[in-house]
């Protein structure tokens, strides 16, 4: 019985051995991280309802009362989304994307 794991070891190893000088690599990606995010601004033209990757939020940001902020919003981080501020009184849009980096982090808009 021992004999035949060490043969199935010496065979795998072969095997990882061959492939690594066969030019095959493994890419191991991280896994997509969620984190909580809110959206401020303070410019009075962004106002409206906030989307995020085309999904409405239910949250609503007014930088024409002065710093506004959304609550918190779930996404993925380390990942770009892009963000639009609809404005459902004249119909304008505010546009742009963003890339979180940690969990809680405060994404200020106009993004400079």
């Amino acid at each position: 019985m021992k004999l035949a794991r060490k043969y199935v070891l010496l065979g795998l190893a072969v095997v990882l051995l061959a492939a690594l000088l066969s030019g095959c690599s493994v890419t191991v990606a991280p896994k997509p991280t969620p984190g909580k995010i809110r959206i401020c601004t303070d410019d009075p033209y962004i106002v409206g309802y906030v989307y995020i990757d085309n999904d409405p939020t239910g949250e609503y940001i007014d930088g024409w009362e002065g710093f506004s902020c959304t609550d918190w919003i779930t996404v993925t981080l380390h990942e770009k989304h892009y963000l639009e501020v609809w404005n459902s009184v004249d119909g304008t849009t505010y546009d742009d994307s963003f890339t979180p980096t940690y969990d809680w982090q405060t994404i200020t808009i106009p993004i400079p």
